[in-house]
């Protein structure tokens, strides 16, 4: 059963990065209840599981290679930026560090 909460934890913290960077600085209310809410969640299963498990650091590298996965999928301004090879470099600038 710690198992079970520890995956549910680790699903919760990757919907509670994902919406907190949604809410634009908690400035839209419902990604901001869904950060609150699922954080609340979240910390109640690691705890939970960490009764019976070494659960942090699974808990933390899921989620967080988790978040890191979804909000690239997610974020669109990733994909309409330039890629550094389209971009003129003068010498200068490579330089100028």
């Amino acid at each position: 059963m710690a198992w079970v909460h520890l995956i549910s934890a680790c699903i919760l913290e990757i919907v509670w990065a994902t919406a907190m960077m949604k809410s634009h600085g908690f400035t839209l209310l419902l990604p901001s209840v869904v950060t609150v809410v699922t954080m609340i969640g979240s910390f109640l299963l690691l705890a939970l599981a960490m009764r019976r498990l070494p659960a942090y650091t699974i808990w933390t590298g899921i989620g967080a290679l988790g978040g890191l996965i979804l909000s690239a999928l997610s974020c669109s301004a990733i994909w309409r930026t330039r890629s550094a090879s389209s971009r003129p470099v003068s010498s200068a600038s490579a330089l100028s560090w």
